[in-house]
């Protein structure tokens, strides 16, 4: 059991006036020690106590930063990723691309019931529920190595309990080029895709069949000098300090137009 701890000290004698300035510079002080405290923020059982005095139409700070499998309850997390356009490699040996990530996953801490009010789904911001931490670990623009980081993104909460980040992003990611048949040249890029800090023992990672290259004629597409063939992708695990991490590894196999190098390239020294 958890008590409060009284700490007493001793000021000189003040106006009226200077005890209230007082309390004004010390309370939000107060405030930030209690946002700290990670009886309040880290600890499981404080956080459920929290939860339970609070009722169910409020939904304490401690879960934002405390997974659903902390409470005893299974988390299982499924990754779509659609590729949109590839916009092209460059010099730098960057592959840029862009298209959408869907992560779903059930909190049933958020579960209501949809009777109460008619009210089927909600929609909140990141920092109101917890987020699993996932994201590209390759992908040169930092917010997209923690989707929870990503800046044109909508997260919707079902009754129940099942949620949905959806996000935006245009990456860029390191890839080696081979220019050996240039320019009938073909290149194959990987992308890395999996959790950030959390091991498998926090949620379960699978990606959907959506990656998958029979759907590449009907929903991908491509600008410019280069062609996406296909995607394939790779389950694998890896262990770190004691702890096992899931991730996936997407390859994007590409060739070069050579009429684009040609029409762009060679003609105009030919005029």
């Amino acid at each position: 059991e958890k008590k409060l701890q009284v700490i007493s000290v001793w000021l000189p004698p003040m106006s009226p006036l200077s005890s209230v300035v007082l309390l004004w510079l010390v309370f939000p002080l107060l405030h930030l020690v209690a946002a700290l405290d990670p009886a309040t923020n880290a600890d499981v059982p404080a956080c459920r106590a929290l939860a339970a005095a609070a009722g169910s139409q409020t939904l304490p700070s401690c879960h934002v930063i405390l997974a659903p499998t902390l409470f005893g309850y299974q988390c299982n997390v499924s990754v779509m990723i659609e590729v949109k356009t590839v916009y092209g490699l460059d010099e730098s040996e960057l592959l840029e691309w862009s298209g959408w990530v869907l992560v779903v996953w059930q909190d049933l801490r958020l579960a209501w019931n949809d009777s109460d009010g008619n009210v089927p789904q909600l929609k909140m911001t990141r920092g109101q529920i917890w987020i699993p931490d996932v994201g590209f670990w390759n992908a040169k623009e930092i917010e997209f190595m923690d989707l929870r980081n990503a800046k044109f993104s909508d997260t919707t909460v079902f009754a129940n309990g099942t949620v949905s980040l959806y996000v935006h992003t245009v990456i860029r990611f390191p890839c080696q080029i081979d220019m050996y048949l240039f320019p009938f040249d073909t290149q194959t890029c990987k992308l890395e895709f999996g959790g950030i800090s959390s091991d498998l023992h926090f949620f379960n990672f699978t990606m959907e069949s959506r990656m998958s290259s029979a759907k590449v004629d009907s929903t991908f597409y491509s600008v410019g000098e280069w062609h996406l063939e296909r995607l394939d992708q790779t389950s694998s695990k890896y262990n770190a300090a004691g702890q096992e991490f899931g991730y996936y590894s997407i390859e994007f196999h590409l060739r070069r137009k050579p009429l684009y190098y040609a029409v762009l390239i060679l003609l105009p020294f030919e005029m």
